[in-house]
């Protein structure tokens, strides 16, 4: 798990996130947790429930927190 997360976010700290690349990571990070939990699209199990397994927050929401950080390391 570790491993995907420094591979979703290396350089995080540059990006200029649009609404549409907020939708696309986070879209990207549930993808990645359902493959990781092996389960598939047949089984119907909601987003929250994968969420609620992993214990993991959005993508979209460490970007963020990065950014901040990163934010005030340069004012």
């Amino acid at each position: 798990m570790a491993l995907y997360f420094c591979l979703c976010l290396y350089g995080s700290e540059c990006w200029a996130v649009t609404k549409n690349d907020v939708r696309k990571i986070d879209a990207l990070c549930q993808w990645c947790l359902r493959m990781l939990l092996g389960i598939n699209w047949q089984q119907h199990v909601r987003n929250n429930e994968v969420r609620r397994l992993t214990k993991q927050p959005h993508l979209s929401a460490i970007v963020q927190s990065r950014r901040l950080s990163l934010f005030g390391h340069i004012a």
